[in-house]
């Protein structure tokens, strides 16, 4: 999987040739675009074309379920990013563990090598992702939970 989107052994799709109209994806606070976004909105358009085209439902399954696992990852990293607002621990506990600065991309890369620890025990995935407490287990793993 990459740890940029959660994607097993899939070629790369490339976002939109022309990011000059339609959404770009949430503005950060830096000024950047927020390729996260960019990246679920793309799929979600590609889903939407072979919904259309009646593409093979296995496929569509397929698609269907990583943009839920994206979504959810995402939803994740950025509730996460939010409560380190809250928390000035957290930063430091990110850092401890080698993930780096207090940033999206940084947050999202703890969310996604925990998702992948995870055991969903045979539910899905992206539910599993939704009900963790990663500002939680960021402390923990660092050993920072009161």
């Amino acid at each position: 999987m990459s740890p940029r989107s959660g994607r097993r052994n899939r070629p790369a799709r490339t976002p939109p040739a022309d990011l000059t109209r339609g959404r770009q994806g949430a503005a950060l606070d830096s000024g950047q675009v927020d390729e996260y976004a960019l990246e679920i909105d793309a799929l979600r358009r590609t889903l939407a074309r072979l919904r259309v085209e009646e593409a093979d439902q296995a496929v569509i399954d397929e698609y269907e379920a990583e943009l839920r696992i994206l979504r959810a990852l995402y939803a994740a990293a950025t509730e996460t990013l939010a409560q380190g607002d809250r928390d000035p621990r957290l930063a430091g506990a990110l850092e401890q563990l080698g993930f780096g600065d207090w940033n999206l991309d940084s947050i999202y890369s703890f969310v996604y090598e925990a998702a992948l620890d995870v055991d969903t025990d045979g539910r899905d995935l992206a539910a599993v992702i939704g009900e963790t407490d990663y500002a939680g287990s960021l402390l923990a793993a660092a050993g920072e939970l009161n």
